[in-house]
């Protein structure tokens, strides 16, 4: 191979890369707009005012909940099962915010939800295990942030996901 195919070669690999990496920008980018757009129609239903605003001193939600998610991202071993393993995150996120007495309530409430209506089934301990350890976590490495998520969408991209998440600071009070 002369040095010009070689030449050649490496221009349309590296065109490729760029041209892959603006799909994913792309992709990010219509997600977020997407989800931004879910979140205000869902808030002027709702009767809510809705600001958006991207403050660059806070550290970014998507990132927390990654770092939050990470035992059951370890486990999860498809797409599937990090979308799934984000979701739970997320709920569980939520749920740690809520004060104490509500979160019992919350839990109790989403099982019922989840199971079947004609079956008079027990919260199983594993599920308030796991529950109990992500609000621990919550409280022991991300105590200082109080914000809820709202919305998020999971964006495949060659490189792997994108998280994108529409959160909102919660009130001391």
């Amino acid at each position: 191979m002369t040095r010009k195919q070689k030449k050649t070669k490496e221009w349309k690999r590296r065109q490729k890369k760029i041209k892959e990496r603006q799909r994913s920008r792309e992709a990010i980018i219509a997600s977020q707009e997407k989800l931004l757009q879910r979140v205000k129609n869902k808030s002027a239903n709702d009767g809510n005012k809705f600001r958006v605003e991207k403050r660059s001193s806070q550290q970014k939600m998507s990132e927390v909940i990654i770092d939050f998610a990470k035992p059951l991202l370890d486990a999860a071993q498809t797409d599937e099962g990090i979308q799934t393993a984000i979701g739970m995150a997320i709920a569980m996120w939520n749920v740690a915010i809520l004060p104490d007495k509500e979160q019992k309530n919350f839990i109790r409430e989403s099982f019922d939800n989840t199971k079947d209506s004609s079956s008079n089934q027990e919260l199983p301990e594993e599920y308030d295990q796991v529950v109990s350890y992500f609000i621990a976590r919550k409280k022991v490495f991300f105590s200082d942030i109080k914000r809820m998520i709202l919305d998020y969408e999971c964006v495949e991209t060659p490189q792997g996901f994108h998280l994108n998440v529409v959160s909102t600071e919660l009130d001391e009070s």
